[in-house]
């Protein structure tokens, strides 16, 4: 008996599609399954049981990855976009500062004012 085990990845699925090759296949629910990748790569599964119900799955799955990959892309360019204008807001707050000259009273040689002299 012989095992196989190989990892793809899910971005990299073209297509998938099932063949039934004869009326015995489609009595007993048994078939092939093709998974095309980019690059011309196939991986065939060969006498599967339920193969329209598998590519489904399959394709089912790498759509399901591949909304998730977007909306982590939005998530992050709008955490981008997040620090870049909160970056914004910091210097143009910080030049204010220094322009009303409320940045240099932080850093004078002047005593501090208060209870204890």
């Amino acid at each position: 008996m012989e095992y196989k085990t190989d990892t793809l990845n899910r971005a990299m699925i073209q297509t998938v599609s099932h063949t039934q090759n004869s009326l015995s296949d489609k009595l007993m629910q048994r078939g092939d399954v093709l998974v095309k990748l980019e690059h011309g790569v196939v991986y065939e599964f060969l006498n599967i049981s339920n193969p329209a119900r598998v590519a489904n799955k399959l394709m089912s799955l790498k759509d399901s990855y591949l909304l998730a990959d977007r909306e982590d892309d939005r998530d992050h360019d709008k955490f981008d976009l997040l620090v870049e204008t909160l970056g914004e807001v910091i210097q143009d707050y910080m030049g204010h500062r220094k322009k009303d000259g409320l940045l240099d009273q932080h850093h004078s040689k002047e005593e501090p004012r208060g209870m204890f002299r």
